[in-house]
């Protein structure tokens, strides 16, 4: 699947370059146009300043389609082993005394299942160990731990909190 998304960013790029070079040599051609002499009516203005208007959309346009496709920083693997280096274990994470649910920060809800489904599995105290990539993630760990607290479930957390290191 990340290769799938890598392909699709790749697209995007060439298109968005594409457009972008259609943006600033139409202009270009049409200015040569016009100096050569040749008659170009109000009509044509208006669809020259029409194109340019929907080119720069368009770029706006698949530059947000981008930003849908970004990925996380790390990848969840690389949470869960990091987290796991530390206690020596793997479930998503096993300890001697919890099954522990890695997840990032926006799949909140779906830890909630997953820890008390090992905890079932293996009759150990439930874990959710929240990825937080930026602050905005703040209000997952809120949601997360007051939906804990609201339904009384016996499920501990943790957060990773990714701090950039510039």
């Amino acid at each position: 699947m990340e290769h799938f998304i890598g392909s699709l960013s790749v697209l995007w790029l060439i298109i968005i370059i594409v457009l972008a070079f259609l943006t600033i040599m139409l202009p270009v051609y049409i200015y040569q146009i016009k100096n050569r002499a040749i008659r170009i009516d109000k009509k044509m203005d208006t669809i020259i300043k029409l194109l340019k208007s929907v080119s720069i959309v368009l770029i706006l346009v698949l530059l947000s389609i981008q930003c849908v496709y970004a990925k996380h920083k790390h990848p969840e693997k690389y949470y869960q082993n990091l987290w796991c280096a530390e206690h020596k274990t793997r479930c998503d994470c096993l300890t001697s005394t919890h099954a522990v649910e890695h997840d990032f920060a926006s799949k909140w809800a779906e830890a909630i299942g997953q820890s008390l489904h090992y905890s079932a599995h293996t009759g150990k105290r439930a874990g959710i160990v929240l990825i937080l990539e930026s602050k905005k993630d703040i209000k997952y760990w809120e949601r997360l731990n007051w939906t804990i607290k609201a339904c009384d479930l016996p499920i501990d957390t943790w957060a990773i909190i990714w701090q950039d290191s510039r």
